[in-house]
């Protein structure tokens, strides 16, 4: 398998920019929303993990096909 540094380093690049964003745009909305995944149970974290993992893969999959 041939990896394509350039490509990975983009996307993770524009994961952070996007990061960033939310916190640059609406500082005090995220702090509170981090105060309310920070009180969250592990078991709903995993679960609104997992369903960003797949969104991503879905959407990953749109992009590439």
């Amino acid at each position: 398998m041939n990896v394509d540094w350039s490509l990975l380093l983009s996307a993770v690049a524009l994961a952070i920019i996007f990061e960033a964003m939310a916190y640059i745009l609406m500082p005090a909305k995220m702090q509170r929303m981090l105060t309310e995944i920070s009180r969250s149970k592990p078991e709903a974290l995993r679960r609104y993990g997992l369903l960003a993992l797949g969104v991503g893969l879905f959407l990953l999959f749109i992009a590439r096909a």
